[in-house]
């Protein structure tokens, strides 16, 4: 296996691991616990559930940890095509992790308060990080259109995610009525994006270059 190949596979399971922590943080952890628009009761569902939010605080650093291992070695992975473009992939990803750790301290001062405003506001933190979010896929994208390491409809696909992205953004702040099947259909493209890239990486790792 060549070298190339070896950090492909590490950046895919890192990135694996992210997923998969964080799903279980954000999809179990925090939709049984918050309720979007009703602080009180989310804090009331915390109090009652205290060991399950700690442990869902856990798995959202160690998630986070996981991700910005995973953008180290595609930095790695990319770098002798263009060093400056690649650069950018865990710089823009630290971006997003500031914010995302920013919103969890916050809600976790929220609950040792208490204070429903500050549970409240988590939302807003986290819809902030979408920039980032879809900001470091931008590099990641372009370094695969300019290379032949991964297939280029992976590249595309995470341009249309870092779109995604950029509407969770838009809609949360300036357009809350948008229809639900836009948002539905936008998450879809940017899954294939992300678990497309995921699953390359893993499986296939890269082509070898001469």
């Amino acid at each position: 296996m060549t070298e190339q190949k070896k950090t492909a596979r590490i950046a895919g399971i890192w990135y694996l691991a992210d997923i998969i922590i964080l799903m279980f943080s954000y999809m179990f952890v925090d939709d049984k616990l918050l309720v979007p628009g009703d602080a009180a009761k989310s804090l009331s569902n915390i109090n009652a559930n205290k060991p399950l939010f700690y442990i869902g605080c856990l798995a959202f650093i160690i998630g986070y940890f996981c991700i910005i291992m995973s953008a180290l070695n595609i930095m790695k992975l990319f770098k002798f095509v263009d060093s400056k473009l690649a650069t950018l992939i865990p710089g823009f990803l630290i971006g997003g992790v500031t914010i995302a750790l920013f919103g969890k301290a916050t809600e976790v001062f929220a609950v040792l308060t208490p204070n429903e405003a500050l549970i409240a506001a988590r939302g807003g933190v986290d819809m902030l990080a979408e920039i980032f979010w879809g900001l470091w896929l931008v590099p990641i994208g372009l370094l695969i259109l300019k290379s032949d390491l991964i297939p280029k409809i992976i590249g595309v696909l995470l341009l249309a995610t870092c779109v995604e992205h950029f509407m969770d953004f838009t809609i949360f702040f300036f357009a809350p009525e948008t229809p639900e099947i836009v948002m539905t259909i936008a998450y879809v493209v940017g899954m294939f994006g992300e678990f497309g890239l995921t699953l390359w990486l893993l499986i296939k790792g890269v082509k070898t270059q001469k």
